[in-house]
């Protein structure tokens, strides 16, 4: 299990600062249900460029319709669309 390899999942509502991305090695985010801050992108994408994991999973639904330019700025700037 995870906890049997030292890992530890927790679930956050809070943003997504540098800060907050610091003390974390994997960053999941699962269909998001609100637009990214660029203040957010900004963060995901100095977290990935120092060697932190990104899994980004999304559905093509009514948040993707909402919300996919956020995603889509967020996955351009790390080099894929």
């Amino acid at each position: 299990t995870l906890l049997e390899r030292g890992l530890v999942l927790e679930a956050g509502e809070e943003s997504l600062s540098s800060e907050l991305l610091a003390s974390n090695q994997v960053l999941a985010i699962l269909a998001p249900s609100s637009p990214f801050f660029l203040e957010e992108i900004e963060g995901i994408v100095r977290f990935v460029q120092r060697g932190g994991g990104l899994l980004l999973v999304s559905d093509f639904g009514i948040m993707w319709q909402k919300y996919h330019y956020s995603l889509n700025e967020l996955t351009s700037r790390l080099g894929f669309v």
